[in-house]
């Protein structure tokens, strides 16, 4: 029987979840996530055309009220040992890096999208058993292609202001996106803030200086140029079975040893990693932990 989620982490669920990540690491952070109820995300640029179903998500710490302006959201004051369980987190695998916001996605591949209202500097991280779902971003490299990277399990640095999605998965996956906003990044500054002394009370390293901010066109005309550049990048990884899992047969002198990496890798880079690589049979074989959409040997 599934144990009943929770809204907010109680104290003794936060010191043991603490106290655990000290021993354990990241599996700490997961059974805290995996305890606590989402709700429904009203961020309605993220959802895919067509999909139904909720989002499920929710921004802790800084957000923007449209009466009353850059705030705490109600999240961070409904779930404040949740907010100190992240910070705390963030704050021991990031350290120096001073954020305002985290955003905690659920089970969701958001669609192209930019966070405009963001300074740009994030970092995120995702968690659970899941496959696939690396994040592209738009930021022009490879060829115009864009970049993918697989975010399970590691910490990506990425501007959120360019484009950027994620690619389809199975299985339960969460994100925490570390970032600041662009209205409120300030919020740490004025002593006399009761914003800034929740936030700080709750761990949250704000910045104490302001962000530096690229100058960049228009979200919509981002968005345009983006969808294009995906759509190559599409037809050259996609089709070949991005997001799925690819078993290398690597053989060194004296040594022979096989490893899974996902075919969202650019195929230079796995030629620059391992040697020549040449394609050999295709399977659609499923092992018991992962899905094996294609076969290569690499020679060194």
């Amino acid at each position: 029987m599934a144990a009943m989620e929770c809204h907010d982490l109680s104290k003794s669920l936060l010191e043991q979840c603490l106290k655990d990540y000290e021993a354990t690491g990241r599996p700490a952070i997961l059974r805290a996530l995996e305890a606590i109820a989402f709700p429904a995300s009203s961020r309605s640029n993220v959802r895919r055309r067509g999909e139904d179903g909720e989002v499920l998500g929710m921004c802790l710490g800084m957000t923007e009220c449209w009466i009353r302006g850059p705030m705490p959201s109600r999240q961070t004051r409904e779930r404040p040992n949740l907010c100190r369980l992240l910070c705390s987190f963030a704050q021991k695998e990031l350290p120096g890096f001073h954020f305002t916001s985290i955003q905690v996605n659920k089970d969701y591949a958001a669609e192209l999208h930019v966070d405009k209202k963001d300074a740009g500097d994030s970092r995120i991280i995702g968690l659970g058993p899941y496959r696939g779902g690396q994040l592209w971003v738009d930021d022009g490299s490879h060829g115009g292609k864009g970049r993918v990277a697989n975010v399970k399990g590691r910490w990506l640095g990425f501007d959120g202001n360019l484009p950027h999605k994620v690619l389809p998965f199975t299985g339960r996956r969460y994100t925490l996106v570390f970032f600041s906003k662009l209205r409120g990044w300030n919020v740490g500054l004025d002593p006399c803030s009761k914003h800034g002394k929740m936030l700080r009370d709750l761990g949250f390293p704000l910045p104490m200086r302001e962000p530096t901010v690229k100058n960049l066109m228009h979200s919509s005309e981002l968005l345009l140029r983006a969808k294009k550049r995906y759509e190559a990048f599409a037809a050259r990884s996609l089709q070949r079975g991005a997001g799925r899992t690819l078993r290398l047969h690597l053989e060194a002198p004296g040594a022979a040893f096989a490893a899974h990496v996902s075919s969202a890798s650019p195929m230079a880079a796995l030629k620059a990693a391992f040697g020549e690589v040449t394609k050999a049979t295709r399977a659609t074989k499923v092992t018991k932990e992962e899905e094996v959409g294609e076969e290569i040997e690499v020679k060194m």
